[in-house]
C-alpha cells in the first residue's frame, strides 16, 4: 500500500499547483514515462499493493494525463 490507496489525491494536488514549476515537473514526468504511456507497463516499481491496484493507479494517472492534454 502507498500513502493512499489511490493516486487521485496526489493528482488533484498536482492539478491545483499548475504554476511553472508544476508544469515543468509534469513535462519531466511525461518524458520519463513516455514508453510506459504507450503500453500498459506501470512505472510504479515502488507501489506497495497488489498488482491489480498498481495497474488501476497507473490507468488512473493515464486518464488524468489525457485530460490534462485536452485541457491545454
Amino acid at each position: 500500500m502507498t500513502a493512499s490507496s489511490s493516486v487521485a489525491p496526489w493528482l488533484a494536488r498536482w492539478e491545483a499547483e499548475m504554476g511553472p514549476v508544476a508544469r515543468r515537473h509534469l513535462a519531466d514526468s511525461l518524458d520519463w514515462w513516455r514508453e510506459e504511456l504507450m503500453s500498459d507497463d506501470s512505472p510504479f516499481t515502488w507501489w506497495w499493493g497488489t498488482e491489480a491496484e498498481e495497474r488501476a493507479a497507473w490507468h488512473e494517472v493515464k486518464r488524468w494525463l489525457a485530460g490534462q492534454a485536452r485541457a491545454t
